[in-house]
């Protein structure tokens, strides 16, 4: 049973005062780590684990940008309108994620499970904030198989903790690069204010392209705090992983939220596209379901979650089902 499964954390350079925003926007960069793992709901398997390592720039102030991004903003930039906002946020993620099979004993694995696969991948994303509405955008470029590490990740943990070994890595996926854009936008619907406590609601759709995943989705989320204005684009973040709903200068909330979709194809179902490789037959139809809680002071955040994706197949059962924790603070 995967008791505790750390993956690798890597470091990305980011450029703190991006000289290709306008000299006199406000910058506030952020940092924050964010662990996933379906051991924290009792469940192993699946979606066995994640961890995130992402920074933030936030800038203030509604300016035009002065000069054309780096290339890995250019296809954000230009799948949505970044001329004029109220807060402009980039985010460089970069992160690892595992799955593997209910049976973690069995060789070969179980060819109606999900096979083994290890992700490694960098996401760059772009959101634009607007009082009632926001856009995100987002490229992720990264490669599954032996190469991402995953492998040695979870063995070195399950020695560290005395975790019962797995036994399949020998079937995982193999090496392949791998490119997905999406692109979403989320509205705020209704806002009301009582005895100094908010509710909102905030709706979104999205939608992604690549090799990775491909889909369509509509999703809502209510909301029930403090200082909900600041923080209702962070639901964005629920399906790409980046971070948890984050609560914003010193506000605080809890949500429930919901969704449902079409998937296309997804890689950790399919198997390799490139070559032969295990795979299950794919559930197109998704929907997944999330509840909450954020907290902020001026400095740090922590938000910690549940989420169940349900099942990408009707062989695995419901083995998207994991437990998530953030912790963001300034630098």
């Amino acid at each position: 049973m995967d008791k505790i499964c750390l993956a690798v954390l890597l470091s990305s350079s980011l450029l703190l005062g991006s000289p290709y925003i306008a000299a006199n926007e406000q910058e506030e960069p952020w940092f924050s780590l964010t662990l996933d793992n379906d051991i924290f709901v009792g469940s192993d398997g699946g979606y066995t684990n994640g961890i995130y390592a992402s920074w933030f720039d936030v800038f203030e102030e509604s300016e035009r940008l002065s000069s054309p991004m780096p290339w890995y903003f250019w296809m954000q930039q230009k799948s949505m309108d970044t001329k004029q906002f109220n807060t402009l946020v980039e985010i460089h993620n970069v992160g690892q994620t595992m799955v593997t099979p209910s049976d973690i004993s069995a060789v070969p694995p179980p060819q109606d499970d999900l096979p083994y696969a290890g992700f490694l991948f960098w996401q760059g994303s772009l959101i634009a904030i607007r009082p009632d509405y926001s856009d995100i955008s987002t490229l992720m470029l990264g490669v599954v198989g032996p190469i991402s590490g995953a492998e040695l990740t979870q063995r070195l943990v399950h020695e560290i903790t005395g975790s019962e070994t797995p036994q399949g890595w020998d079937y995982q996926l193999k090496n392949e690069p791998i490119v997905n854009l999406s692109r979403a936008r989320f509205w705020r619907l209704l806002h009301s204010d009582s005895h100094s406590m908010e509710l909102d609601m905030v709706g979104g759709l999205e939608g992604a392209l690549g090799n990775f995943d491909s889909h369509v989705e509509v999703s809502g989320f209510l909301r029930w705090g403090q200082q909900l204005e600041s923080s209702y684009p962070t639901v964005a973040l629920v399906g790409n992983r980046e971070a948890n709903p984050m609560a914003h200068s010193g506000g605080y909330f809890v949500y429930v939220g919901a969704g449902v979709g079409y998937v296309f194809n997804n890689l950790f179902i399919d198997g390799n596209y490139l070559r032969d490789s295990p795979g299950i037959e794919l559930e197109h139809e998704r929907n997944f379901l999330a509840v909450g809680a954020a907290f902020s002071g001026e400095e740090w955040g922590i938000s910690i979650n549940y989420v169940d994706f349900g099942s990408f197949s009707s062989d695995s059962g419901g083995q998207q089902r994991f437990g998530s924790f953030s912790f963001l603070w300034r630098l």
